[in-house]
């Protein structure tokens, strides 16, 4: 099942979470200032929190993320 779903001006996509977990709360303040997820995505503008039930390997830490963006 899709965590997230985020409307464009020409689409509608769904987000997965990459692992095995349950949301515990939902940023509902993206309703009102969606823009927060371009301008600030690890300050204000996170979708969901969640508790990982179970993760692999494949995974990456923020450090890891950054790095290979980069």
């Amino acid at each position: 099942d899709p965590i997230v779903e985020v409307e464009a001006t020409k689409t509608v996509a769904e987000a997965y979470a990459p692992m095995n977990c349950v949301i515990t709360e939902v940023n509902s303040n993206l309703e009102a200032e969606p823009e927060l997820i371009n301008n600030d995505p690890v300050g204000d503008g996170w979708m969901v929190k969640a508790e990982i039930k179970e993760m692999d390997d494949s995974g990456m830490t923020y450090q890891q993320y950054e790095s290979f963006i980069s």
